[in-house]
């Protein structure tokens, strides 16, 4: 605030003011449309995705692979993540302390009897 020359102090100009409250006003209503319009506009946008699709349509009722999450909509489920077993074949370790979990020669793959690709090459550690 202003003050006079003899120390009082002045009340704000009705320009100062308006400012102010329509400052405040905008504001606020900037704060109801990022609540009230963004934020459901983007929840709906990331359940309706391909990612959430493909989570809806796995059949896991006990919640193993692909938990519940949370129901935002019927149908749309927000903040999962999917958790799946390692199916890659067992590497070695340098670490000899560690014994070998299958023998020289036979990968993972072979047990499962599955075409998955040996990874023991890729194995920098």
């Amino acid at each position: 605030m202003d003050s006079d020359p003899d120390g009082t102090e002045k009340p704000p100009s009705p320009i100062d003011l308006s400012s102010t409250i329509g400052t405040w006003i905008a504001a606020g209503l900037a704060f109801i449309a990022l609540v009230g319009i963004v934020g459901p506009w983007l929840t709906l946008r990331a359940a309706q995705s391909d990612e959430n699709r493909a989570k809806n349509a796995v059949d896991d009722r006990q919640g193993r692979y692909v938990p519940r999450g949370w129901t935002v909509l019927p149908g749309a489920k927000l903040f999962r993540q999917i958790k799946v077993p390692d199916f890659a074949p067992m590497y070695r370790t340098n670490d000899s302390r560690v014994g070998r979990i299958l023998k020289e020669g036979v990968s993972g793959s072979t047990i499962l009897g599955l075409d998955i690709p040996d990874y023991r090459a890729l194995n920098a550690g």
